[in-house]
């Protein structure tokens, strides 16, 4: 397309929504750079004052990338597997940004999960001496005013009930599946697993669901002051008992054979690790239950 030629239908489509819509919409529409947009509206008299300005920040709900109704009203196993890892690895702005990042081979796993729910923009980015990240995000004030409403910018000091009050308790396990690939990690050698967060973390939500599945843990905190004499602290919600540790990965990796949502490595290190548990069990007469489903 020549971008110095205008038809009849091109003026006539911007007399009809500059004002209304703004410049990214109609250089959607109609194949132009922005600022091609902008000057030629402004030649034929058409301008946005401060007071639209303001509202344009904000695009027209129907518009919108990420329509939020997929996060507060239509949820899915997808969207409640991103709000859970948001609110691990995820980052949210009162400007409208909501963004995360991982290691691209992680990424891979889920990012058919993001796409399900809306265009997301992506990009990756080369850190120096580490593995190669890709970021995904979008700028959508409507959707961060709703992840602030739920206290996804405090996260790092909250607790998650709010969010998980609206996640229909037969989907509550994909939320902690993207908790656990966020912040998780099971130990190696020792029959444990932890969750980490800030140092004022508030780990009532897990301490709840401890409760409900009969599950021993533990909460340490610890600061630590490096040789530089900087300070490091954190949190973490760990657990160190064979039981317990079956009922909570039963629990978040229910179907997991047949969504396939989630990071694969994780699912794997379970899948290892329950294999032995269930060895355990023959020799040891401690009767594996099911009773995580009732959450289910």
């Amino acid at each position: 397309m020549n971008s110095f030629y205008w038809s009849e239908k091109d003026v006539s489509f911007l007399r009809e929504n500059y004002q209304i819509y703004g410049s990214q919409y109609c250089s959607k529409i109609l194949n132009r750079a922005r600022s091609s947009i902008v000057c030629k509206a402004n030649k034929i008299g058409l301008f946005i004052s401060k007071e639209l300005w303001s509202k344009l920040k904000c695009k027209p709900y129907h518009l919108l990338d990420i329509p939020v109704d997929n996060f507060s009203v239509n949820i899915t196993p997808e969207s409640a597997y991103v709000l859970g890892i948001l609110w691990a690895d995820g980052s949210v702005e009162k400007s409208g940004k909501v963004r995360i990042g991982l290691v691209k081979q992680d990424m891979n796993d889920i990012e058919c999960v993001f796409d399900k729910l809306g265009k997301w923009k992506k990009r990756d980015k080369q850190l120096i001496n580490r593995q190669l990240q890709r970021h995904i995000g979008t700028n959508s004030k409507i959707l961060s005013n709703f992840l602030q409403s739920h206290n996804y910018i405090s996260k790092s000091t909250s607790s998650a009930d709010s969010i998980l009050s609206i996640i229909p308790d037969n989907l509550k396990h994909y939320w902690f599946r993207g908790l656990f690939d966020g912040d998780g990690h099971i130990r190696k050698n020792r029959n444990e697993f932890s969750i980490s967060s800030n140092y004022y973390q508030d780990w009532t939500y897990l301490i709840e669901l401890s409760k409900k599945f009969g599950m021993k843990y533990h909460v340490r905190k610890q600061k630590l002051i490096s040789k530089a004499g900087k300070e490091h602290s954190s949190s973490c919600f760990s657990c160190s008992h064979a039981m317990s540790m079956y009922k909570f990965f039963e629990f978040i990796y229910f179907n997991y054979e047949n969504d396939n949502i989630g990071l694969k490595r994780k699912y794997k290190e379970w899948i290892n690790r329950k294999s032995l548990f269930i060895e355990k069990s023959k020799h040891e007469n401690w009767r594996i239950n099911h009773a995580y489903r009732f959450l289910v």
